[in-house]
């Protein structure tokens, strides 16, 4: 998600022939904000939880807090691995790829080819 605040686009004032100008001045300024693959491992039963976001520290304190209906009283989780994309598609995708593996060790070894 892209947003982009363009103040120095003009106000028309009194005098329709010279408009004002924002006060802000923040011409070209954006806010990019990365969505993220993550996959958790369950300290108490070793499983494995894969998941998207776009606010990654808010969403792993969710998790271990009990504000997800699939890993309330399975944790405490802890974050094996996270990756960025630029959209919610590429995170999408490869989160319905890997859950279809269905299998921690072939997901573990993975991660370890990211890594290196």
């Amino acid at each position: 998600m892209k947003v982009f605040l363009l103040w120095e686009q003009g106000v028309p004032g009194s005098n329709p022939g010279t408009p004002t100008k924002s006060p802000h001045n923040c011409e070209g300024f954006f806010i990019y904000m990365p969505f993220h693959l993550y996959i958790l491992e369950s300290q108490s039963s070793g499983k494995l939880y894969i998941g998207q976001t776009n606010n990654l520290s808010d969403r792993v304190e969710r998790h271990n807090s009990g504000r997800n209906k699939y890993t309330k009283g399975k944790g405490p989780w802890i974050l094996l691995f996270s990756i960025s994309f630029e959209t919610r598609s590429e995170a999408v995708l490869l989160e319905i790829r890997l859950k279809a593996w269905k299998n921690p060790a072939k997901i573990k070894e993975w991660i370890k080819t990211q890594i290196d």
